[in-house]
């Protein structure tokens, strides 16, 4: 399967909850059926600056990003241009530009979800067994980073933040086509290039 993401423009200034995977994933699902339906496609989250109280503030920076198999992209292109409102909050979408996913020895994801993710350790296990599935060299180094939560309706989803070093090319685009955990569409679980060791991740 072959994975590109999808980034889209979108308006600047505008104030969202840093925790709004699953009110975008609503409302682009509303829009484009095909989200929806498909297991294969994921959101990724919105960045913007932290403004407090769990608040953000979207910037020239900011991009809503789909990553999807190469042959769904035309259905997702209907997006650009449209105005969508994500828990109440207007926000243009503008012009797409389509990249295709590149390796890198070290990958990183905001937030990996797994059953009984709440106990890093049993999280722990089920990422390795996840990755063995994947054919992850078992030499690959994995970093659990702080615990974080998303809200799905009215429940708050335990995970923890992931770093996945040691990775040949093939590894690390495997990584990046299939995800970890689950709740893609809700922006967890996507991992992109890193290169941010020695700093604090956030």
């Amino acid at each position: 399967m072959c994975v590109c993401d999808v980034s889209w423009t979108i308006s600047t200034d505008v104030c969202l909850s840093s925790d709004h995977g699953y009110t975008l994933f609503s409302t682009i699902a509303n829009l484009v059926p095909a989200v929806h339906d498909s297991s294969t496609i994921g959101i990724h989250p919105i960045t913007g600056k932290p403004i407090g109280d769990r608040m953000m503030r979207t910037t020239i920076h900011s991009r809503l990003v789909l990553r999807a198999p190469v042959e769904v992209t035309s259905e997702l292109i209907q997006l650009s241009g449209r105005q969508i409102e994500i828990a109440g909050t207007a926000m243009q979408i503008g012009v797409p530009t389509i990249f295709r996913i590149r390796p890198s020895t070290i990958l990183r994801s905001r937030l990996v979800t797994t059953k009984n993710g709440q106990d890093a350790s049993r999280f722990s296990n089920e990422i390795r067994r996840q990755l063995d599935q994947l054919s992850i060299c078992s030499q690959a180094i994995v970093h659990v980073g702080r615990r974080r939560t998303v809200r799905i309706k009215q429940r708050e989803i335990v995970g923890f933040e992931l770093v996945v070093e040691g990775l040949d090319a093939m590894e690390s685009i495997a990584i990046q086509t299939n995800g970890l955990g689950g709740r893609r569409r809700m922006g967890c679980g996507l991992f992109s290039p890193y290169n941010g060791f020695g700093k604090e991740m956030s």
